[in-house]
């Protein structure tokens, strides 16, 4: 079992290159099989859009975030951490098996380096219980408030939506 206290993330925020000699291939740490998607896309309209995400599935996608913000790390985890315990050591260990995280470190492994707190959630209509990072936090210095939200935003589909897209046959990437 994973040491507890590792119930933190640590996510660089400066030392980026120290960082890229240690990571792994996409295709060691996902299941996406990138090659298929070169071949796939080969005939799109859009060969800009096409290379963006193919380069970002090789190197990696640039999240936005302004490293000249002032971050203050987490100084703990989320109360629901500290309730379920194996939650976390369990996502620990299995990420850490999958080569997507490295540790635990008895002291950050280079100097710039920011702590985002751990949080446990329900599944919503499961048993179970959902691990969570917490980039919002703390709140002012946090990962999330160095991206601007106009440049890299989220939304999510709508069910209605999907199945408009599914009933013309096409394919959605995601859940519905």
């Amino acid at each position: 079992m994973v040491k507890t206290c590792w119930l933190r993330v640590m996510c660089i925020s400066f030392s980026l290159s120290l960082v890229l000699r240690s990571l792994h291939a996409v295709s060691v740490v996902s299941p996406l099989k990138v090659a298929e998607f070169v071949c796939e896309l080969a005939g799109h309209p859009d060969q800009s859009a096409v290379s963006y995400v193919i380069d970002g599935l090789h190197q990696g996608f640039q999240l936005g975030f302004h490293p000249t913000l002032r971050l203050k790390s987490a100084k703990s985890n989320k109360p629901s951490a500290r309730q379920h315990l194996s939650v976390i050591d369990h996502y620990l260990a299995n990420q850490v098996s999958l080569h997507r995280v490295a540790g635990p470190f008895a002291s950050p492994p280079f100097p710039n380096v920011h702590i985002s707190s751990f949080g446990v959630i329900p599944k919503r209509g499961q048993r179970g219980k959902w691990h969570l990072v917490d980039l919002s936090s703390p709140s002012g210095y946090s990962i999330n408030n160095g991206i601007n939200p106009k440049a890299f935003s989220l939304q999510y589909i709508k069910v209605r939506l999907s199945s408009w897209l599914l009933s013309m046959g096409r394919g959605i990437a995601g859940k519905i």
